[in-house]
């Protein structure tokens, strides 16, 4: 009988465990990725209204069809889906720890399979600053899926931090012109 009821009070424990993690991914508090990858046909996804992933460009390489991220040619890209659980205003930034980065994010182009030559822009990012980083601001929908490429001026490499944040405003965000250092797109 004992034993009856620490079976069950472990299985309640579970479900209690699996529904806060559940619960905590749809803040944004865990980030729910593997992580960037340098092949864009093996990227892994991520959603919330919050986060901040790491990664690395240490290296990493060109493919065919890469499209310029940040407005440079690119070099050594790691690549993320993120998937919006919201509509609204998505806030993005990457920090280089000891390089210089690039930032693009993308769409694949409507009725297209998901291959580099079919990505449109949505945002790009070429330094904010003197410190290496890379932020933009754009247009997200529920359900969307938004392809992130970060890589390093004139080939430079390093690790980077992404922080991101969603602001669920519920209608669509008016497309934004581009403004002249290219920060915003729609």
């Amino acid at each position: 009988e004992n034993l009856q009821s620490v079976s069950n009070a472990t299985s309640i424990v579970r479900v209690w465990v699996i529904r806060l993690l559940v619960l905590l991914a749809g803040l944004g508090v865990v980030a729910q990725a593997q992580g960037f990858v340098d092949a864009f046909a093996g990227r892994a996804e991520v959603t919330g209204l919050q986060g901040t992933l790491t990664g690395s460009n240490v290296g990493a390489t060109i493919e065919v069809d890469e499209p310029r991220h940040g407005g440079k040619s690119p070099a050594k890209s790691m690549w993320i889906t993120f998937v919006s659980p919201a509509t609204g205003l998505m806030s993005l930034k990457v920090d280089g720890q000891d390089f210089d980065v690039l930032l693009g994010v993308y769409r694949v182009k409507a009725g297209q399979p998901a291959l580099l030559r079919h990505l449109e822009r949505v945002a790009r990012s070429d330094d904010e600053g003197d410190d290496g980083s890379a932020s933009v601001e754009f247009a997200v929908k529920a359900g969307e899926r938004y392809e992130i490429a970060v890589d390093g001026f004139a080939r430079s490499e390093g690790s980077f931090q992404m922080d991101w944040q969603v602001e669920d405003l519920g209608v669509a965000v008016p497309m934004l012109l581009p403004c002249c250092c290219g920060r915003r797109g729609s």
